[in-house]
C-alpha cells in the first residue's frame, strides 16, 4: 500500500490528495496530516513500518510552530516526490530531549544528533501549503 502511495493525480475525487492504487481497485488517501508519518530512527534512517526508509538528515528537520509537531522531508520514495513527513509523537519526544537553545541565538532552538548541534527549522502551516503547492506544480 505505503510502497505504491502518489499524489492522485485522476482529476477524480480531489478531496483525496493521494492514492494507493492495488490491482484492479485504487485506493483513495485523505491523511489528517501527512501521508507518511516516520515512527522510528534506526541507525541513520528514519523508518515507517518495514517499508518505507529515509537518511535521517538532521539539518533538514522542521518544527511546525503552529501545531508544535515535528517534520522531516522523505525524498527516497520514488512515487511521492519530496514531502514533508511527520516524525511521530514518540519519536519526537526522543528527539526533544536534545533540545537547546542556540549559542550563536538563543532565541533559536537547536537539538544535538552525534554530539552535533544542528538548528531546528522553524516552519508554519502556512508555509507547509505553500510547499504542497509548488511540489503539486
Amino acid at each position: 500500500f505505503f510502497s505504491r502511495l502518489c499524489r492522485n493525480d485522476l482529476g477524480k475525487f480531489t478531496e483525496y490528495e493521494y492514492i494507493s492504487p492495488c490491482g484492479k481497485e485504487m485506493n483513495f488517501v485523505r491523511p489528517a496530516d501527512t501521508p507518511i508519518c516516520f515512527n522510528e530512527l534506526r541507525g541513520d534512517d528514519l523508518v515507517y513500518g518495514e517499508v518505507i526508509r529515509q537518511p535521517f538528515i538532521p539539518e533538514s528537520l522542521h518544527f511546525c510552530v503552529d501545531t508544535e509537531r515535528l517534520y522531516h522531508p522523505l525524498n527516497s520514495h520514488k512515487r511521492l516526490g519530496n514531502v514533508l513527513c511527520l516524525v511521530s509523537s514518540h519519536l519526537a519526544i526522543k528527539l526533544s530531549a536534545t533540545f537547546e537553545p542556540m549559542e550563536e541565538s538563543p532565541s533559536e532552538i537547536g537539538f544535538r544528533y552525534n554530539e552535533i548541534l544542528y538548528a531546528l527549522n522553524m516552519t508554519s502551516i502556512n508555509e507547509r501549503q505553500k510547499e504542497r503547492e509548488e511540489a503539486e506544480g
